[in-house]
């Protein structure tokens, strides 16, 4: 584990600022903050001219770059961190590198062996409602099943945390004691409105019963606080838009700009003292944050920590094993390992998302970086050629809509294994595991495509 050095108790000056003067280290800072906005405005030119899976996640990351290193001096204030003084300023100079170093990576891949390896003939696959009724039920069943879960969690409490008088942090210390239950009944509604939306899509129905249960899961989800559950849907449905018109509009910035500006929103519930650097402050700390969270962790192990060697990886690939069951799992769970280097109780706290580049690093160091990126994008470019087979099928506007929208989940399962690495694949089990049930009782079915370029339509 981490060697402790916290920012309350390390009282000499790092090295580094006994040799560099903070003119120089303001002025390198600026240098690199105008570097990554510029890789930033360089990427959304790419989504601007043509779409793609490889450039939509390439610019994500340099998003993360650049606005995460611009908003960095605004973002650490919460934690009461100056970010422009001596002491400070080379933990998350370092931070930044190490996720350039990945970025870099993505670049490589994508140019070279990324290239040829999307040149494959993708799994020529697709899904469709075989059976509206049982599509339904099933849906129905997990809403009821979620709904029934945070009653229940709700009547030991006694309250739920929107109720609660600080209702964002309420949502931690409430539902600590029933971590699973929660964890489980919260995807089970933010899955289900997702496959609400794509019946609507492909169904094109008025369907009152689905409607109304699709209004009761969104006010459940509500009562939680757990603001990216409630929201996800709907950055789905957008982003489903963006993939099938293949050009990211203002009108898609904008929507997506509003969705995000919700969540932030959501902060001050219960809260009254609105003030604008005050929001700037929660808003920067809720978007592209992986590099000060990646920061504070070599702030507080001073860089010095046992590396995991692969342990976390492999726990998070068998997340479904419970801890009591598992020892292995109580050490190095990605989000313990982080909250014991921090000294934080995983259990009452928000942990720093690390994200795919900061576990990499705390297993393997800076090759670990570079070999978890090549194979993380390696699979994207994998996704980028299924995508555009789908974009070519001859279907309506609507099954492509709803095909999009599936997309638009492995896309976003792919960017949270980037911002929070392994922890990431319960919540893909849970995805999956509802999945099965719509293909177990029938409610789906997959078909492989045929279909020659020309041709009347899919066979």
């Amino acid at each position: 584990m981490a060697a402790g050095c916290h920012r309350a108790t390390c009282e000499t000056p790092f090295p580094h600022s006994q040799t560099v003067g903070p003119a120089m280290l303001q002025f390198s800072e600026t240098t690199f903050v105008a570097s990554m906005i510029l890789l930033t405005l360089v990427y959304f030119v790419h989504l601007k001219r043509k779409m793609s899976i490889s450039h939509l996640i390439l610019a994500y990351v340099a998003g993360t770059l650049g606005l995460g290193s611009l908003f960095l001096p605004l973002s650490v204030a919460m934690y009461g961190i100056n970010f422009f003084s001596d002491y400070y300023h080379p933990y998350f100079t370092r931070a930044a590198a190490l996720f350039t170093v990945s970025f870099g990576t993505m670049l490589l891949v994508r140019h070279t062996a990324g290239v040829r390896y999307g040149q494959r003939t993708p799994i020529r696959i697709i899904f469709r409602i075989a059976n509206r009724q049982t599509f339904r039920w099933v849906v129905f069943f997990f809403i009821v099943l979620g709904t029934l879960l945070f009653l229940r969690i709700y009547a030991s409490l006694g309250t739920a945390p929107l109720l609660a008088p600080d209702p964002i942090n309420a949502k931690f210390y409430l539902f600590s004691e029933h971590k699973l239950a929660s964890t489980l009944a919260v995807h089970f509604l933010s899955f289900s409105n997702t496959l609400l939306l794509i019946y609507f899509l492909k169904t094109r129905r008025k369907d009152p019963l689905c409607i109304l249960l699709f209004v009761i899961s969104n006010v459940v989800l509500l009562t939680t606080m757990k603001r990216a559950p409630l929201l996800l849907p709907y950055l789905y449905f957008v982003v489903s838009w963006v993939l099938i018109g293949q050009k990211l509009k203002l009108k898609h910035v904008a929507i997506i700009g509003l969705i995000l500006l919700g969540g932030v929103s959501l902060w001050y519930v219960g809260k009254p003292d609105f003030n604008l650097p005050n929001f700037l402050m929660v808003a920067t700390s809720n978007l592209f944050v992986e590099i000060r969270e990646m920061g504070r962790i070599l702030l507080a192990s001073d860089n010095q920590f046992d590396y995991a060697y692969g342990r976390t990886f492999l726990v998070g690939l068998f997340n479904v094993v419970p801890a009591s069951l598992w020892e292995l799992k109580n050490e190095f769970y990605i989000v313990r390992y982080v909250a014991g280097i921090l000294g934080l109780d995983y259990e009452l706290s928000g942990i720093p998302r690390i994200g795919m580049v900061g576990e990499a690093y705390l297993n393997f160091g800076v090759v670990g970086i570079v070999l978890v990126s090549m194979f993380f994008f390696m699979l994207v470019e994998v996704v980028n050629k299924y995508y555009a087979t789908l974009h070519a099928l001859p279907l309506s506007r609507g099954d492509k809509m709803a095909l999009m929208m599936m997309i638009a989940v492995v896309v976003k399962d792919l960017l949270g294994f980037y911002v929070s690495g392994s922890s990431i694949f319960l919540f893909i089990y849970i995805k999956l595991f509802i999945v099965l049930f719509l293909l177990f009782f029938g409610g789906i079915r997959l078909y492989r495509i045929r279909w020659v370029p020309g041709s009347e339509g899919l066979q």
